[in-house]
Order: structure tokens, then C-alpha cells, then sequence
């Protein structure tokens, strides 16, 4: 029992994750509005806001990312929480 709910909890942990590469990694190919926020680390803009708010997905090439809905703040951090958001 404890060695399946021990799979179980890295499949689901696996599964959170997964790995984001554009074909090119020249910044240009990135959309308008992607936000270098380390080396080789970028928010990357929804195409579409979320109830009024600019949305960003993390994307860092050859590397696993959470795949989490980032808000940015009036400060320039990011965040999965909305409250605080540059929202219109």
C-alpha cells in the first residue's frame, strides 16, 4: 500500500510539471510582452486576460516549470495570486 501511494504522489508531482520548449530559443520568437526575469527564465503573456487581469505562464527552456497562471504586480514581481494585479 505505502510503495503505490508513493508512486502515486510522483506521478501526481510529475505530472504538475512539464517541459516548455519553443522550437528556436532566440527571444525573438517570444510574443510581445515576455518578460525576462532571469537567465534563461521568461513570463510569457496570455493571449487573452483573465477577468480583466494580464495573465503570464512561466517558460524557461529545457527546464520543467509549474504549470501556474502568474499575475503581475504594480511592483514588477509575479504572482499566482490576483489579488493586487494590474487589472482593469
Amino acid at each position: 500500500m505505502i510503495k503505490i501511494s508513493t508512486h502515486l504522489a510522483a506521478g501526481l508531482l510529475l505530472a504538475a510539471c512539464t517541459i516548455n520548449v519553443y522550437d528556436n530559443d532566440d527571444k525573438t520568437d517570444y510574443p510581445v510582452g515576455t518578460v525576462e526575469i532571469g537567465p534563461n527564465s521568461f513570463m510569457i503573456p496570455l493571449a487573452e486576460p483573465l477577468n480583466g487581469c494580464k495573465a503570464y505562464r512561466h517558460h524557461a527552456p529545457g527546464r520543467m516549470v509549474a504549470q501556474v497562471i502568474y499575475y503581475k504586480h504594480p511592483d514588477g514581481r509575479f504572482s499566482p495570486t490576483k489579488e493586487g494585479a494590474i487589472c482593469e
